[in-house]
Parts: C-alpha cells; structure tokens; sequence
C-alpha cells in the first residue's frame, strides 16, 4: 500500500533512513515491523484503574533469589568521602586506618 505520512520529525525519519540503509532495509520495512511491535503491546487503560488493582508478577525461572542478590549489593555498607582538599583526605584516611582497616 502506498500512502503519505504528514508531520514526521526529520531528524527521526533520517536517522531511521540511514539505520534501514545500514541494514539493507526499507524505510517502510521498518515502518511495517514498528507498527506491528505497537499493535500486540497490551494496550495501557488510563484512568480506569486503580492501584489496589494491581497485581505482583512472578520471576521469570532461575530468578527465585533475585531480590536477595539486588539487596546484598544495594544495602551493603559504604562509606562516602566529599574532598575539599586532599590535606582533609590524607587525615581522613591516616585516623580512620589507625582505629580500623578501610578496603576500597
């Protein structure tokens, strides 16, 4: 089917021309394969819904210990050092070695 489509922005539709020229493709492959993508998204219903509503989704297989892992790297203890000049940080660093061992 051939038709006109009014209003692109340039830069978009030339980025997307060199992308389709790139991948020995045509602008309106790519058009075809964008709109099919949009079509079987789920469809977002807005302002029907309430957040009471919502429900949890499973981890995918092999996940079961995700949130732990996600956990032990975000809550782990850091410790946090503004410079303002680097006499402050050498001193900073001789008093906290001399009470206890620091590893960066």
């Amino acid at each position: 089917m051939d038709t006109t489509i009014r209003n692109l922005d340039e830069q978009v539709y030339r980025a997307m021309r060199s992308r389709a020229v790139l991948e020995g493709r045509t602008v309106g492959d790519l058009l075809n394969e964008m709109m099919r993508v949009y079509l079987v998204r789920v469809p977002v219903q807005r302002g029907m819904g309430s957040i009471r509503e919502l429900q949890p989704e499973p981890f995918p297989e092999g996940n079961e210990q995700l949130s732990q892992e996600i956990d032990s790297v975000c809550l782990r203890p850091a410790i946090a050092v503004i410079v303002l000049d680097f006499s402050f940080l050498i001193g900073f660093i001789t008093n906290a070695m001399s009470t206890r061992r620091l590893s960066f």
